[in-house]
């Protein structure tokens, strides 16, 4: 069971009454960029995808501990087109698909790492 806080995320093992807590530590650059998360999402590929308060976008590998953090650099339009990603939802090809506080949605093609933002 995951469950995005104002703090971070909790990741609850009903069947050991487990509770595994991830947030934001400004000394380790490999968490959370902030601690509120919007949404999460896991994809076909067992990566977790969240959603950070105007902080982009989190993936994260939980069976090695590692995040990767996706976000807009002005002028980089490589980058993750805008950081208030509010929803995520994956389609049977793979393309990760994600709402904007905006209003807008993105599609992201993990094979060739390329967003396309639709308005």
């Amino acid at each position: 069971l995951l469950i995005g806080t104002e703090g971070g995320f909790y990741i609850f093992d009903p069947k050991s009454s487990t509770t595994e807590k991830y947030f934001h530590n400004p000394y380790d650059k490999f968490t959370l960029k902030s601690g509120r998360i919007e949404d999460l999402f896991i994809d076909k590929d067992s990566l977790l995808w969240l959603g950070v308060f105007q902080k982009g976008v989190a993936c994260a590998d939980l069976a090695n501990n590692n995040f990767n953090s996706f976000y807009n650099i002005p002028g980089d339009p490589s980058s993750l087109p805008t950081n208030s990603i509010m929803s995520f939802y994956e389609d049977r090809q793979g393309t990760l698909w994600m709402g904007t506080f905006e209003s807008n949605i993105i599609r992201y093609n993990p094979n060739d790492k390329r967003y396309t933002i639709f308005k």
